[in-house]
């Protein structure tokens, strides 16, 4: 895979489930041969939503770095086949490419995330790191943490979306994946002392990747703080997730918003 993941991890207060996810990342992407990658710990960062509205900055400073694509992962994410098809887009005139949960090409999930190494995305970059420390240091009401921040406040400024009325100056040209890339995670009930299935059970279908869900006191914190919901809770070293799949995968990719030009990817 010569696009390069990147990604970071932190624990507070004598935890450890995203020091324990990144071995367990490295050791997933090992299995499946997509070891270039530059995987950061952060020790200066306090509180989950401060480490959260630091990933534009982070995302931006390696950028620029390496001057070239990158490929965001979340640290917690389970990678069930090989993402070398990224490489594709390192081809194509594209700035940004996303996964997408929903029928109607909404804007994307959290991860995976792809960058092009193009003024443009230097510049949506810019834009969604100014908005998160904005938050940071002047909206903390709000709770509004980096992925709202990237859909409802950035975007709208970079992308059309016919359902949201969007419609900027500057235009992102964006490739979206269809919800075969990335699949919700299982969540475990302990209350029932049960999995539940969000969404799709991924055991039986075939997607790339699992988001993942932290069980952590400071999510749970910040949600609470939000008046969220914080999802039941999700055991993110569960050994249900230590899988690869064996067989080809197909997945869609179209043109954002014209989801007429479209092709289809086979993933080994």
């Amino acid at each position: 895979m010569k696009t390069k993941i990147i990604s970071f991890y932190s624990d507070k207060n004598g935890e450890t489930y995203y020091t324990d996810h990144h071995s367990r990342l490295i050791k997933n992407l090992k299995q499946i041969d997509n070891t270039n990658c530059d995987i950061s710990l952060l020790n200066n960062i306090q509180g989950y939503r401060s480490v959260c509205l630091y990933k534009p900055k982070f995302i931006l400073q390696k950028l620029r770095e390496y001057k070239a694509p990158l490929l965001w992962l979340d640290i917690d994410s389970y990678v069930h086949k090989s993402l070398e098809f990224f490489d594709t887009f390192n081809h194509m005139d594209v700035d940004f490419v996303y996964s997408c949960g929903t029928t109607f090409k909404a804007p994307g999930k959290a991860s995976p995330l792809y960058f092009n190494y193009t003024p443009i995305v230097i510049e949506m970059l810019e834009d969604w790191s100014a908005r998160c420390e904005d938050h940071e240091k002047n909206k903390s009401n709000e709770q509004k943490f980096d992925h709202d921040i990237l859909l409802w406040e950035t975007l709208p400024n970079f992308m059309k979306h016919p359902e949201f009325n969007w419609n900027p100056k500057k235009e992102l040209k964006m490739m979206a994946f269809d919800k075969q890339l990335c699949g919700e995670p299982l969540y475990f009930d302990r209350a029932i002392n049960a999995f539940v299935l969000n969404h799709i059970n991924n055991m039986n279908n075939n997607i790339i990747m699992t988001m993942g869900i932290s069980d952590v006191s400071s999510k749970k914190e910040a949600h609470k703080i939000k008046n969220d919901m914080h999802p039941v809770n999700f055991i993110g070293s569960h050994s249900v997730f230590e899988y690869i799949l064996d067989h080809e995968v197909l997945i869609n990719c179209y043109n954002y918003p014209d989801s007429e030009v479209a092709f289809t990817l086979k993933v080994k």
